[in-house]
């Protein structure tokens, strides 16, 4: 049986792309370490709010939290909404830990 070109090419390119799945498979098993972190609850201050691009209301705050964690609540209708200010939310803050 005589070897096609495209068929010597074809078994090169599914070779190639089988060494880079596995690779790829390799670099995925490592796993990244979790950060611990924590819920808290906090106050939120509004910082900004606009009318996007699309016609929602978008209101940013910044929690007064020790990171100073950034909120933004969109509305759908732009006229309805309007931003209150503090808000408490809930939001993650991870926990530090010594080197």
């Amino acid at each position: 049986m005589n070897d096609h070109p495209l068929a010597a090419m074809t078994l090169a390119s599914g070779a190639w792309f089988l060494s880079m799945a596995l690779g790829a498979g390799a670099l995925a098993a490592t796993p990244m370490p979790v950060k611990p972190f924590r819920i808290i609850d906090t106050t939120c201050d509004l910082a900004s709010k606009e009318i996007s691009t699309t016609g929602q209301f978008v209101c940013q705050y910044v929690c007064r939290d020790r990171d100073h964690t950034k909120v933004a609540v969109v509305f759908s209708n732009s006229g309805s909404a309007q931003c209150r200010t503090p808000i408490d939310k809930k939001v993650k803050q991870n926990i530090k830990t010594e080197p």
